[in-house]
């Protein structure tokens, strides 16, 4: 019974919705909020019902177009020749443009997406100039000129001509992220081609051509709302003048299945339009008939037995941003061009006679409309009802934290619906997801969320927003445990927020006073082991937390409270320290101490106490109460307190050069090492064999390492230490550890090389390995050569000859812990050039058997060629190794040119063979 009950209210519910739209029409797009046209006239919809404008400079029989911003501030307006801005001047560069004063739909403003600041004005020639004079057209015109006002800077630029006066416009309706305009135009050649281009930032695409099956001549085109359709009237060759609907593809720019629905008998003047939902068409015939045909039927046929008649005596239809079609009127005298009044369908997506026709709905105030009204792209009046309504992502909210609450509307079966973000929904496909929230921080958090509500033609877009306050955390409740029955005003109380209240709770005594703040005093009653204090804190939000709740024993015999204060105290901060218990109202309060001295507060609830030296030493205390009928005692248990000597080390694992970096140094250390140090730790460098530390910088004891940079560690030894203070307060330093510095020299002729360092200072020197690491030429990596103890600091070797240039550095390895220091680094250079002998013997007695070049294999990229006395080339080898015995060629005297690529150089001489 419930359910049904609820689906009979749901749908008198969504009915009458449906009908408040109607009536109370809400569109994002204001676009199209500002018309000229006709003899001067001009209407506003920035209110409701629409006002007449009569500052207008429209003066045409036919085709003009306006254009505003987003918000309905009008931008420029232009018909026949001229643009004019919105200070209703003509435009910069606004005249001379190739429209006409009579074409139909002449005329069409379309935005350049992407741009926001510049539009394209499409126009056409007249029927009476057969589309060859101007043909259809575009200008530019950009409004960061001239101050805001505009300017025209491209004019009259052809796309193809002749065309017809029928243009029409749709970009992607409602939030669709389509990024192009769609401009539809015909070819008055007979042959009912219809040109659609593409308009985006990067301008204008070439044309998609279809052709309208049949239609010899185009008199009127018009695209749908929801850009997914496209009306036309024109001749047809076999079927007469027809009215006609085709299917439009967004993508591609096509028009496909054709689809004749209705006839017109005038020559001139038919027109057609779309309810704003496209569901329904309607047609007008030379000022005198208005049909309605309705498109959701399955076939042509359908849709042309569909026809009813709305409305009479009106023009071309133009849908406007309130949901709602007007027209030009015919109601003046016969042959008279000028008409003062505009009449309107009010309730155009309904069918038949509820679509609301009215004569007189709007006076122009004198002004005179001919035959059309504007031409506006059509996606700026998209309207589906059930979208509106069942598409909205309702009204913002705000809760507490950890609260839930639902977003959204009731769901429709024909809409899918996509939320943005995802976190904290219950879902991100559904109507109406559950919102579920955790606010940690203390202040309110604002969430944003995007619906997109689609159905088979178009999207809409709605956000909500959602304030989530935060809830006061459970704060902790401080005063008396166990008190003596009949005891009165005891002190109970939480932490002190600002703009929080405070909600008490007492069982067994009662409220003296401070309901509401964070303090309250209690009258307690007879015995009770189960009484109880609590309290809820809110905040300013009005959120509460959870109830913080005290066990109260309520006896003779007290349970005194073990004495809060610290049990772990440095040395040097052992005097004066304060212990203390929850004061209870007329107790009295008796302290015992062992190792130490009270200085003050004997009696009270808290005393000073200075301890004599380390060790561990102990307080109690004893507390009376006496009240009206009653005298209670307790013992407090004994808190034990240790005093003790803070013995924390800093220690420095090493200090090392960068091996990528020479003028960095790193000086590490063990965070755990670091336990009883605060932050921060000071790194202190000073160079050695000076006497002034500089700091390096500070870090925290976590960080374990600190880089310090540009120094000059291939001519300096540096010291470090590191310096913090311990838990108690008191200073600590590390040990001194010294970097190595490291220097050498070459010997060129001898091709020695002699290395020298400094000790690493910091570890047990005598345990210290030195290693000696080498990389050659452009090696990219060291290699170990060699390895000796502490009391060795130098190294010498003759093998200068194994590269051009050798790198060097010393790494220090402490005898524990696995630390390493590394040295700068010794850059020591050798000359070479390769020797090339004049005698070789290739006789197989293994002595001189080939062609041997000293220091070969320095120049591995080379070029080796021999020439005989002709000048005939013998022998050719890149990259030669010195193994060439001659080739059994006789003996003589031979040419040799050896390139070495390193040296960019060519060695040219000769050689003889001898056998």
């Amino acid at each position: 019974m419930n359910d049904g009950k609820y689906v009979k209210i749901s749908k008198v519910f969504r009915l009458l919705m449906i009908s408040l739209l109607h009536l109370y029409p809400s569109y994002a797009q204001k676009e199209a909020n500002t018309w000229y046209f006709g003899s001067k006239a001009g209407i506003s919809f920035d209110t409701n019902p629409p006002q007449a404008l009569t500052n207008g400079q429209v003066s045409v029989y036919a085709g003009s177009s306006a254009i505003s911003d987003k918000d309905g501030n009008l931008l420029f307006y232009a018909a026949d020749d001229t643009v004019w801005n919105k200070n209703h001047q003509v435009m910069a560069n606004g005249t001379g443009i190739m429209g006409h004063w009579s074409a139909y739909q002449g005329i069409v403003i379309v935005p350049r997406l992407g741009n926001g600041q510049q539009y394209y004005l499409f126009t056409s020639d007249a029927y009476e100039n057969y589309g060859n004079r101007n043909g259809v057209r575009y200008s530019l015109i950009d409004m960061s000129r001239q101050g805001g006002l505009g300017e025209v800077v491209e004019k009259n630029k052809l796309l193809f001509a002749p065309g017809g006066e029928n243009l029409t416009a749709t970009g992607s309706c409602g939030c669709s992220k389509n990024d192009y305009f769609w401009v539809i135009a015909d070819k008055q050649d007979g042959s009912g081609s219809v040109y659609a281009y593409a308009v985006s930032n990067g301008g204008i695409s070439n044309p998609t051509l279809s052709l309208l099956p049949g239609i010899k001549e185009i008199m009127y085109l018009k695209l749908s709302p929801a850009g997914n359709r496209l009306a036309f009237a024109g001749t047809h060759q076999s079927k007469g003048q027809v009215f006609g609907i085709a299917d439009f593809d967004a993508l591609t720019g096509h028009i496909s299945r054709t689809q004749f629905i209705g006839t017109y008998m005038g020559r001139f003047f038919p027109a057609a339009e779309f309810s704003p939902d496209g569901r329904l068409l309607y047609t007008t015939d030379e000022g005198e008939l208005l049909y309605q045909y309705n498109l959701t039927l399955p076939d042509e046929a359908s849709i042309a037995d569909s026809r009813i008649r709305v409305g009479e005596n009106v023009y071309a239809p133009q849908l406007a941003p309130d949901g709602k079609i007007y027209f030009p009127q015919n109601t003046t005298a016969p042959n008279s061009t000028i008409r003062n009044y505009l009449s309107v369908l009010d309730f155009p997506n309904k069918v038949g006679t509820a679509s609301g026709f009215r004569k007189d709905a709007v006076y122009l105030a004198g002004r005179g409309v001919s035959v059309v009204l504007p031409n506006f792209p059509g996606n700026y009046f998209y309207r589906n009802d059930t979208l509106e309504l069942y598409g909205s992502a309702g009204p913002d909210k705000t809760l507490c934290s950890g609260e839930t609450v639902t977003l959204g509307a009731e769901p429709d079966e024909s809409i899918h619906y996509q939320w943005e973000p995802a976190a904290h929904l219950s879902s991100t496909t559904i109507a109406n997801p559950v919102f579920s929230y955790i606010n940690q921080s203390q202040e309110p958090d604002t969430l944003t969320y995007l619906l997109k509500a689609s159905n088979a033609l178009c999207s809409r877009c709605d956000t909500v927003q959602v304030i989530v306050y935060p809830r006061p955390a459970p704060l902790p409740l401080t005063g008396s445990r166990s008190v003596c029955p009949g005891v009165e005003v005891v002190e109970y109380e939480v932490e002190k927020i600002p703009g929080y209240s405070y909600q008490w709770e007492v069982e067994g005594g009662q409220i003296a006073s401070g309901q509401g703040t964070h303090i309250i005093t209690v009258n307690w009653g007879p015995t009770n082991p189960a009484a109880s204090v609590s309290v809820v804190p809110l905040n300013s939000y009005g959120c509460r937390c959870d109830k913080s709740r005290l066990p109260i024993y309520i006896q003779v015999a007290l349970q005194t409270e073990t004495p809060q204060g610290p049990d772990s105290i440095c040395v040097n901060t052992r005097e004066n320290i304060r212990y203390r218990i929850s004061r209870t109202t007329g107790s009295l309060y008796t302290w015992g101490i062992s190792g130490g001295v009270i200085t003050s507060g004997q009696g009270s609830h808290q005393v000073n106490v200075s301890w004599h030296d380390t060790g561990l030493h102990k307080v109690w205390l004893q507390e009376k109460s006496i009240t009206v009928d009653t005298i209670c005692f307790g013992n407090s248990d004994t808190l034990s307190v240790r005093v003790f000597k803070d013995t924390t080390a800093v220690t420095i694992n090493s200090v090392s050069t960068v091996i990528d970096k020479d003028t960095d140094i790193i000086v590490s250390w063990d965070a755990n090492k670091f336990i009883r140090v605060s932050n921060p730790v000071s790194v202190y460098r000073r160079t050695y064999g000076t006497d002034s530390w500089v700091k390096a910088g500070e870090v925290t004891a976590a960080e374990q390492v600190f880089r310090d940079k540009g120094l000059l560690t291939d001519e300096q030894r540096y010291e470090y230490k590191l310096a913090a203070m311990n838990l108690c307060g008191e200073p600590v330093e590390s040990p001194v550890h010294t970097t190595i510095l490291l220097e050498g020299q070459a010997e060129d002729e001898k091709k020695e090389l002699y290395l020298q360092w400094t000790t690493y200072v910091g570890w047990q020197e005598e345990n210290i390995r030195y290693e000696v690491w080498r990389r050659l030429d452009e090696e990219t990596t060291y290699t170990k050569i060699d390895a000796y103890h502490s009391t060795i600091g130098t190294y010498k070797t003759e093998a200068g000859s194994e590269g051009f240039v050798h790198h060097y550095r010393i790494k220090a390895v402490a005898p524990s812990g696995g630390y390493v220091s590394w040295s700068n680094e010794v850059d020591l250079e050798f000359t070479y050039e390769p020797y090339v002998p004049n005698v070789f013997t290739p006789n197989g007695d293994g002595a001189n058997d080939t062609f041997e070049i000293t220091y070969l294999e320095l120049f591995n990229n080379n070029q080796l060629a021999v020439y005989n006395r002709w000048g005939t080339q013998v022998y050719d080898q890149s990259n030669y190794t010195g193994d060439w015995n001659g080739n059994n060629l006789p003996a003589g005297m031979y040419y040799y040119s050896f390139y070495a690529a390193r040296l960019q150089k060519t060695y040219k001489g000769w050689i003889q063979i001898l056998r």
